[in-house]
């Protein structure tokens, strides 16, 4: 008989807050980006690969899970907490998964990858 195994993978809630302060707390104005974030951008692909998790920069937060679930989701207020949350992105020929979405300056987020 053949069994397949679904593995889902659910971590620990994180809660997000996003404040100016914060953001310049991370990186200087001057390199505070108001642009969606673009994997065509070499410091922004390292970022993915090896920087911490969220990244944030101006108003869009980027979501990063590095590793080897399957299928890896994002849920938390950004989806109403819903069972199928937002599918992340591959990052090409690496084991890290993203997705990008922008929030208010004074955000406060809690989110789960399941």
């Amino acid at each position: 008989m053949n069994v397949k195994y679904h593995l889902k993978i659910a971590l620990t809630v994180f809660t997000l807050a996003i404040s100016a302060k914060a953001v310049v707390g991370i990186q200087t104005a001057a390199n505070i980006d108001k642009s969606k974030p673009d994997v065509s951008d070499k410091h922004f692909v390292e970022q993915l690969k090896f920087g911490s998790s969220p990244i944030i920069t101006g108003q869009w937060v980027t979501f990063v899970y590095r590793g080897a679930g399957r299928d890896v989701e994002l849920v938390g207020e950004m989806t109403d907490w819903n069972k199928r949350g937002v599918k992340l992105q591959y990052l090409n020929g690496t084991s890290s998964r993203y997705f990008s979405m922008k929030f208010p300056d004074d955000a406060r987020i809690e989110y789960k990858f399941v």
